[in-house]
């Protein structure tokens, strides 16, 4: 058990620290390009979290918790803030598909985050939860409608794809999930679409599959956003493929769990009553 703990207080560690650097390249290279000293604070003590996580230190793990608490309440309170927005006004067209998709976007993206949070504090309160397909069947549904939402956009204004020149995408936030703009997107998002199907509706051995291949479809995403990445410029480049690393390392975390919860499943059918 202690193990399993530690295990998951590291792999928040690194997340941690990837978010940071996240943060760091994002700022650094905006226009301007200088930070003030409150956010280069923010960023150190963030730092400092996460290696303090890497080490188990129990201090930085009871901080780590009271930060995933608060991001998740700001991640509802920012979906609030996005709909209120959309709500009030629907664009000229009315609720188009588009629009509807957008929406659920945002919505499902919101709800895997604030899943995603629990299930962090859980882990740092070293918490162990029954074998459950919770997180996979919300992870399949949440990517599952990023696929359509961006598959539709592209079908039905090509002139506007996200793909055009300069348009590269890659983000989560209130708004929903942004992926788009890289060499090929519209068939990797195909690609998504399936492994979200799976994940979705399919039996346990399935899921398991699927977020196997979900390991690997994100690391193409990683190669195919470096490949795009040189033409937004020398300096921007080199950061444009931290998110989709964060998003293999968080497929892979997801293989690991339903793969863990898969043996502990047939090892408790297969043993004596």
């Amino acid at each position: 058990m202690r193990s399993i703990v530690e295990r998951r207080t590291f792999r928040l560690g690194v997340l941690v620290l990837a978010a940071t650097a996240m943060n760091l390249s994002v700022a650094m290279t905006m226009p301007g390009g200088e930070l003030a000293l409150w956010l280069w604070i923010i960023n150190a003590a963030a730092a400092a979290v996460g290696i303090g996580l890497l080490v188990h230190a129990r201090v930085a793990r009871a901080v780590a918790g009271l930060v995933v608490a608060v991001g998740g309440v700001a991640t509802v309170v920012s979906l609030w803030t996005t709909l209120g927005a959309v709500i009030d006004g629907p664009g000229p067209d009315g609720w188009t598909l588009f629009a509807l998709l957008s929406v659920a976007n945002s919505v499902v993206t919101a709800a895997l985050s604030v899943w995603l949070c629990v299930r962090a504090i859980q882990a740092l309160l070293g918490r162990q939860w029954a074998a459950s397909l919770v997180t996979a069947r919300l992870t399949g549904a949440t990517l599952g409608v990023i696929a359509a939402d961006h598959l539709w956009f592209t079908a039905a204004q090509p002139e506007l794809g996200l793909g055009a020149p300069g348009g590269l995408a890659i983000s989560v936030s209130a708004g929903g999930a942004r992926l788009a703009g890289f060499p090929g997107w519209p068939i990797w998002h195909l690609a998504l679409a399936i492994l979200a199907l799976m994940m979705l509706a399919g039996r346990r051995r399935m899921v398991a599959r699927a977020t196997t291949l979900l390991v690997v479809l994100c690391a193409c995403l990683a190669v195919l956003v470096a490949i795009a990445a040189p033409r937004l410029g020398v300096q921007i480049a080199p950061f444009t493929v931290l998110p989709a690393l964060v998003f293999t390392y968080l497929a892979w975390w997801l293989r690991d769990e339903v793969h863990r919860q898969t043996r502990d499943l047939a090892m408790t059918a297969v043993s004596p009553s």
